[in-house]
Parts: C-alpha cells; sequence; structure tokens
C-alpha cells in the first residue's frame, strides 16, 4: 500500500501539471509532459515552504493537503478555460505521452525492486539523510530545528528533503518507507526527464532512450579496466570495487561519482535529488531557443510573467536544491541569451536581453530570500588556484568521462564539417577555432593535457554557436551544453573551492559536484550528439562510429548490471539473505533485526513522545555509527548527533561541537545529577536515553545516578528512558 499510495500521489501530480505544461512548453514536442511531475512537486513544495517562512501557516499536513487541493483547483480551472486547446494538443501528442507513461512506470518499478533490497539507512552518510527529512517533517516553521543540534535550525541547503517530506505527508507513508520511495524515485523521474529533454532535441525515442541510458544505465571504464587486469568479472564484488575505488580515487584525492553509483549507494543527497529537477531548467532554457521571437521582442506579459516567473522559480530552487549547481546554469542561462542576442543581429535589442537576464537572477533571489537571509555557508566562496601536481592525469580523466567526451568532440567535428569555415566568418570566428587547435597543443606539450583539450573544445563550440551557419535550435542548445561540459572540466583543472578539507584532499569537492554535473549533461550531449552524428555520416565512416560506441557502452555497462547484482546481495532472500529481512522497503529494519531492544525503545518514544519538540540526551559519537540513532528514527532533538557532520555544515573550528560533547559527557557521567541542572535546563532536555551506546560509553556511576533522581518512563532489557523532572 505504501508503494501505491505513492505512485498515486505522483500521477496525480503528473496529471494537474497538463495545463500548465499546455502554457509553458508547447513549443516542445512532447509538450514538456515529462516534466509534469517536478514541475508539480516543485510548485507545491515552494508554497508550503514559503508560507512557513514567512509565518502564514506552519509546515505540517494540513497545510500541504490545503495547498494541494488549490492546485488541482488552479490546474482545472486553467484546464477547462482552455480545454479545446488542451485535449487537442494532448490528442496530437498521445503516442509520445503514453510511451514516456510506460518508461516512468517501467523505471519506477525496476528501481523499487532494486531499492527494496538494499533498504538500510546506514551506510555512508544515509543517516544524515535520514536526520535532514525527520527535521523537515517535525514541521512548524521554517528553517527547521536540526534535530541532530538541538536549538539551532539547519545551516544547509535543504530545499530537496522538503520536496520530499512533502511526498511522505501526503502520501501518509512512514518515513522508513518514505525515505528509500524518494531515493526509488529519483530513478524513473530523472530518467523520464532526461528521456523528454532527449526527445525534444532529436525527435526520435530510439536515440532518446540513450539519454536515460547514459544517465542511470552507464557506468564510468574502471569496471572494465579492472577486469581486464583483474582476470575477469566474476573474480570481484563490484559493489565494493566501486565503492572502495572505482568512484574515488581514480583521480588521487577526489570523489567522483555518477547517477547509477548513487542509487546503489542510496544516499538522499542534495546532488541526487536535485538531478531531475535539472532537466526541467535546462528544459526552459531550450524553450528560449525556441519561442524567442515570442519571448524577447514583444516582452509581453504572456510572454513574460509566465515562462520568467517559472524560470526564475526553478533557477533559485538550485541554490536551494544543491547551492554547488546554481553558479553553473546562472552562466548557461547568460549563455544562451548572449548567443541569441550575437546570432540575431538586430532583431532583439541587448539592453531587453541584459534586463532579462539580470531581473531574472534578481528574481530568483527573491523568490528564495528567506533561505538567503538564513543560510550561512561553511564553505565561503574562496577559490583557490589547483597545485600542478593535483591536476588530473589524462588517463583516469578518460577512464571517468571517456565516453561522454568521445560523442561530445564527435559531435563538434559533424558540426564543423557541416557548417564549414567560410561559415566562421567574420574572421574573429575562425581565429577561436585556430587558437582551440593551439591551446590543445600547447596544452599537451606542456603536460596540462585535459587543460588544452578542454579549451580547445570551449573555444571550438563558441566558434560554432557565433558563426553565420544555420543552426536549429536544437543544435545550438546542444552546443552550449557541451561549451559547458567543457568549461567545467576546465575549471576544474585550475580552481578548487577551498573548504573543510585541507590540502591533501583540496579538490575532492570540487570534482566532485562539477564531474557529477558534467555527467549529468553529458546524457543530453550522448543522446542528441549521436544523433546529429549519425545523421551526418555515412558508409564505412558510419559503421566505424558505431562499432567504437558500441564497445565503449558495453565496457560502461559491467558496473551497472554486476555492481547492482552484488549491491542487492545477489537478490537472495530470508535465511540465504546476509539481511533475511530482505526484499522490503523498511529502512529500519535493520535496526529491529540487529537491535530488537533498541528498535522497540525508539518505536516507544515516536508513539508516546507526541511533543515533537521535547529533546531527548543520547550519546554522541564516531561518525558512520549507530550514534544519534534516536533523533535520526525518532525526529526529536538531540544535543549533538555526528559531530564531524555539524562541523561542516556549522562550524569548522569544532568550538561548538566540542563545548556540546563535553556537555553530553558532563551529563551522563556526574553521578550527582542536581549538579547538571543548569545544562538540562539550557539544552531543554526533556528525556534521557541509555542503551547500548551509553552504557558503553560513560562510567556506570552516572548512569546510575539517574535512577531514584529521574523518573523510568521505559524500560527492556537494553534501554532505559528517563524523565528530566521539571521546576
Amino acid at each position: 500500500m505504501n508503494i501505491l499510495r505513492w505512485l498515486f500521489l505522483i500521477e496525480l501530480l503528473y496529471v494537474a501539471s497538463w495545463p500548465f505544461c499546455f502554457h509553458l512548453f508547447r513549443c516542445l514536442p512532447d509538450g514538456g509532459f515529462g516534466l509534469g511531475r517536478l514541475l508539480s512537486m516543485l510548485i507545491l513544495t515552494y508554497a508550503a515552504w514559503l508560507s512557513a517562512s514567512v509565518g502564514l501557516f506552519p509546515y505540517d499536513s494540513a497545510s500541504l493537503v490545503s495547498f494541494l487541493i488549490l492546485y488541482l483547483v488552479v490546474s482545472g480551472f486553467l484546464f477547462v478555460k482552455r480545454s479545446g486547446e488542451i485535449r487537442a494538443f494532448v490528442g496530437e501528442r498521445k503516442q509520445i505521452l503514453l510511451f514516456e507513461e510506460y518508461v516512468f512506470l517501467a523505471i519506477f518499478f525496476v528501481a523499487v525492486f532494486l531499492q527494496s533490497y538494499k533498504p538500510d539507512i546506514t551506510l555512508a552518510e544515509k543517516e544524515p539523510d535520514m536526520m535532514f527529512l525527520q527535521s523537515v517533517l517535525r514541521g512548524g516553521a521554517m528553517p527547521p530545528e536540526d534535530v541532530w543540534f538541538a536549538g539551532k535550525p539547519l545551516n544547509y541547503y535543504y530545499l530537496g528533503y522538503v520536496v520530499f517530506a512533502s511526498m511522505i505527508k501526503l502520501s501518509a507513508v512512514k518515513v522508513e518507507f518514505g525515505f528509500n520511495l524518494a531515493v526509488a524515485s529519483i530513478v524513473p523521474l530523472a530518467c523520464l526527464a532526461a528521456f523528454s529533454l532527449a526527445y525534444n532535441l532529436t525527435k526520435r525515442k530510439g536515440y532518446a532512450l540513450l539519454a536515460p541510458l547514459f544517465l542511470f544505465g552507464l557506468g564510468n571504464f574502471d569496471a572494465f579496466l579492472r577486469a581486464v587486469h583483474g582476470g575477469g568479472i566474476s573474480r570481484f564484488d563490484w559493489w565494493y570495487e566501486m565503492f572502495a575505488h572505482g568512484s574515488r580515487e581514480i583521480i588521487p584525492g577526489t570523489i567522483h561519482e555518477f547517477p547509477c553509483f548513487s542509487f546503489l549507494l542510496g544516499d538522499l543527497h542534495p546532488h541526487y535529488m536535485f538531478m531531475p529537477f535539472c532537466f526541467l531548467l535546462l528544459s526552459l532554457i531550450l524553450v528560449l531557443f525556441m519561442r524567442k521571437g515570442e519571448l524577447f521582442p514583444t516582452f509581453t506579459p504572456s510572454s513574460w510573467y509566465l515562462h520568467g516567473g517559472i524560470f526564475a522559480l526553478v533557477l533559485g530552487a538550485v541554490f536551494m536544491f544543491n547551492t554547488w549547481d546554481y553558479p553553473s546554469y546562472v552562466l548557461l542561462t547568460f549563455l544562451a541569451v548572449f548567443v541569441l542576442s550575437v546570432r540575431n543581429g538586430g532583431g532583439m535589442r541587448p539592453w531587453i536581453l541584459a534586463l532579462w537576464v539580470v531581473g531574472l537572477i534578481i528574481l530568483s533571489a527573491i523568490f528564495f530570500l528567506p533561505f538567503l537571509i538564513s543560510f550561512e555557508p561553511a564553505a565561503k566562496a574562496n577559490l583557490s588556484l589547483v597545485d600542478a601536481s593535483k591536476r588530473s592525469p589524462l588517463g583516469a580523466f578518460l577512464t571517468i568521462n571517456g565516453l561522454g567526451v568521445f560523442v561530445a568532440v564527435s559531435y563538434l567535428i559533424s558540426e564543423l564539417a557541416r557548417c564549414g569555415l567560410k561559415t566562421l566568418r567574420p574572421s574573429g570566428w575562425l581565429i577561436l577555432c585556430a587558437a582551440g587547435v593551439v591551446l590543445a597543443a600547447v596544452g599537451i606539450a606542456a603536460g596540462c593535457v585535459i587543460a588544452g583539450v578542454m579549451a580547445a573544445l570551449l573555444l571550438i563550440a563558441a566558434a560554432i554557436a557565433l558563426s553565420r551557419c544555420e543552426l536549429s535550435p536544437e543544435r545550438l542548445f546542444l552546443i552550449l551544453l557541451v561549451f559547458l561540459c567543457a568549461g567545467l572540466f576546465l575549471g576544474c583543472e585550475f580552481f578548487y573551492l577551498r573548504d573543510f578539507y585541507g590540502e591533501r584532499l583540496q579538490r575532492q569537492n570540487t570534482v566532485f559536484k562539477y564531474y557529477f554535473q558534467a555527467w549529468v549533461l553529458s546524457s543530453i550531449i550522448f543522446a542528441g550528439g549521436s544523433s546529429y552524428v549519425l545523421e551526418k555520416l555515412r558508409g564505412a565512416a558510419r559503421a566505424g562510429w558505431i562499432t567504437t560506441l558500441s564497445v565503449l557502452v558495453a565496457a560502461s555497462l559491467i558496473y551497472p548490471l554486476w555492481g547492482s547484482y552484488h549491491r542487492c546481495g545477489r537478490f537472495l532472500s530470508g535465511a540465504k539473505a546476509v539481511s533475511p529481512y530482505v526484499p522490503t522497503l523498511d529502512g529500519a529494519a535493520y535496526v529491529r533485526y540487529r537491535y530488537p531492544e533498541e528498535y522497540r525503545a525508539l518505536i516507544w518514544i515516536r508513539g508516546h513522545l507526541l511533543q515533537r519538540d521535547a529533546v531527548v540526551l543520547e550519546a554522541t559519537g564516531d561518525p558512520y555509527s549507530f550514534f544519534g540513532r534516536v533523533a535520526t528514527f525518532t525526529g526529536h532533538p538531540t544535543i549533538l548527533g555526528w559531530g564531524n557532520q555539524e562541523s561542516l555544515w556549522r562550524d569548522w573550528t569544532w568550538k561548538a561541537i566540542t563545548d556540546r560533547t563535553q556537555d553530553i559527557t558532563r551529563i551522563y557521567n556526574e553521578p550527582k545529577k542536581s549538579s547538571v541542572a543548569p545544562l538540562l535546563k539550557r539544552y531543554g532536555i526533556r528525556y534521557v536515553y541509555v542503551g547500548t551506546l551509553e552504557k558503553k560509553k560513560y562510567n556506570s556511576s552516572g548512569l546510575e545516578g539517574f535512577e531514584g533522581e529521574f523518573p523510568v518512563v521505559y524500560r527492556n532489557k537494553d534501554v532505559t528512558i528517563y524523565r528530566v523532572p521539571q521546576g
């Protein structure tokens, strides 16, 4: 029933999006309907979040249901108002819309099936992700209280958690099920959005399917190389190999996840949650190219207010979804408008275009002003130069990105061949091409091969985009994506954002975030570029290119296939499985299995401590462990969860973390509890949890001090919960 309720809600939001898709995306071959679920989820979440941020309504189930009803009413009104046009619009696209529905449902059930064999909300950083979700689900005002740092708000980009917390509340599923449904649902949402955008570029379903294939169906070449050098596929546990090696350290000191790995890992991180929504923004940029004559010269309310307003909303959401992505999409928006201005000569007044971009950015900030005011990023905008010794080796770079680079380079070459050098006049654009070739040669000679090649791609893409060659909106859009990807790779070779991890891992997060962005963008380049390359090639050249691509794709399939098999425990269940409770979507099932008494205590807290802001004291300790389990699985705030994670989000000096750690230790270890009464009052502690971790970490004399002074409200053989006397 959890799956059906969740799926029903997603499909309801899809149908409700039709009138909005009609107004926004009617110029696209599929009408943008593949993006409808995402559009509805974002609008609904934004309304609930904004009302809670300004104190209008609390963030709770009643408010969400009210906004859902209002959204359905507005959708119905818009549908009735233009029902004839919308029905005809849908009727014309019935075949592609049905195909998209089949794609979504097929991938949804496959993803849910796979997730049911890896449901545990533990390993890597699932516990902090669950904590973020619980913090939002507690309801009330925004930003929500950080349940791992009682008394302080979340200091993170948390919009993704609000989106899926809203889905959990509206579908009435338990949070431990909702967590796994969210992880699984991102796969079909992203795959369908990628398919939709690729179809709108190619108008061919076969080529469009290459986008979701690249996005979630392919991995990097590391598995292939390990299989070749290690004696075959069967000799490895491919999940472990990728977890330990293939997603990090190919380029020393970095992380380089890709979407398939992220899904199998199962962390509900911002970069993963934002992935489907980036295609919504990319499609809005494509609409700029498709409707340029309608949108810009007239500057009328019908062209500006709806498209510009939704564009600004989605662009602003990027910052709150995953702040690392915001500069890239602002740059892409600017590039799109700049290219439109140059290629259309006097057709559009430059000041109108400049005003449009500036207004868009300002409006995107205004939409999310409450978040901008409250958010204090620990990583400031502190760009530093990459040490030459830490730049990416060419072989390692191609191991990660070789397939996408192959198609991108092939596509640019095909466009150059199609356009011809004569269209690169005036001479400035020809000089750009020549400069690209020279830069590549200089980079190779200087040992900075990647930088040279990426600079060449950057300049050649710019020369084509700004040339007099006739380029369809779809081709022009694709060239800009190649330009942005090359720019991301080039930037990572010279700059990194200084963060918590120090010099040895100076590039870790920068490469992680921007290589992941490039992979997502490359899914569209892979589909669109393949289509346009094969449109140009004939005979032996065509056969050779297809053969090369097929070999590269086959090499990229090893990890997704065998990695899934191993990550899901070879699909064993019951007594034969490592985890006998699978398949299930209950993310807390492992707690019930491994720590049965702790599980009973956590369930008791959820059923009896109904005052959600009641602070429950528990032990703090090592990250990537069972510490923080009370706040994580009940949603009740505690003094400190994983200290290292909280330091990343709010305090690189560790002072606040150390202070809280010492206070927790004192409360547990002090035999005379009256002497720690000021600490209990300072943090508003209402209950004290003494379980297996507390008994291992703190003095028995201190734990015994709770007896007699603090009333016992719950007890089993491993856990005792005390109520703090008031007054």
